[in-house]
């Protein structure tokens, strides 16, 4: 195992990103994770997997969250050794965003160290994590957002992105339950828009900026698709 303070470098190479949405199921109908060399999950994906076509999603190479606590109930996702083993997770991603969480680091690192069957550790700094807020006009980019733009801004042969509606919608049985309709997920995503401190989540900052870089994307080569609920959602007419 290593630690390295950057992400993941896939240059070149076909990866698919699945995040939490109710849509990425149907973001995902025809299309296989075999034809790809990464498959990314984001926080809670690691105990609540995606229902494909063929059965629930068994597994992904890597995983990426913040850096909250690893506890039950974590809407970050609560890893553990036997989990991240039964989905193949070889990399992890560890989105931090202050420099004073260091400590937050630290817990993680070490809980990680004391495995026996050890992942590839990746750590996006806060000075990363602030080049990617600039996307948002300095607005605390999500964990789907973060690692979307730092995908987008490699060189892949191939991207194909499922389970993305930036707030707009519900997520997918059991990852928070709290949020189980579209109506709940509206009110959430108006609620981030009234919160007036600056380091917060703006939904719809993260969907107009990720037109934009899936446009980049695009014209540097990648062969980008879009699940139809990824599209629909950047469509929106929704503001906030």
């Amino acid at each position: 195992m290593y630690f390295r303070f950057s992400p993941p470098d896939f240059a070149q190479k076909k990866v698919c990103l699945i995040g939490p949405a109710s849509s990425a199921p149907s973001d995902m109908a025809g299309v296989s994770v075999a034809e790809f060399d990464h498959v990314i999950c984001i926080n809670r994906a690691i105990e609540t997997p995606v229902a494909l076509e063929d059965g629930p999603l068994d597994g992904f190479d890597t995983y990426v969250r913040n850096i909250v606590g690893n506890r039950p109930g974590e809407l970050a996702g609560h890893y553990t050794e036997e989990r991240l083993k039964a989905s193949g997770v070889e990399n992890v991603g560890l989105i931090w965003g202050k420099w004073r969480d260091f400590h937050r680091v630290i817990r993680h690192i070490l809980h990680i160290r004391s495995y026996k069957t050890r992942p590839n550790v990746f750590i996006i700094t806060p000075d990363r994590v602030k080049r990617i807020s600039k996307h948002l006009n300095g607005a605390r980019p999500s964990t789907g957002f973060a690692i979307l733009a730092l995908l987008c801004e490699q060189k892949l042969s191939r991207l194909h992105v499922a389970g993305f509606t930036f707030f707009q919608t519900a997520y997918i049985p059991g990852y928070n339950d709290k949020i189980s309709d579209d109506d709940s997920a509206l009110a959430k995503m108006k609620a981030y828009a009234r919160k007036g401190k600056a380091w917060t989540h703006r939904p719809v900052r993260e969907k107009d900026a990720a037109k934009d870089l899936f446009r980049t994307s695009a014209d540097h080569g990648c062969d980008l698709t879009l699940g139809a609920g990824v599209k629909n959602a950047l469509e929106s007419g929704i503001e906030g």
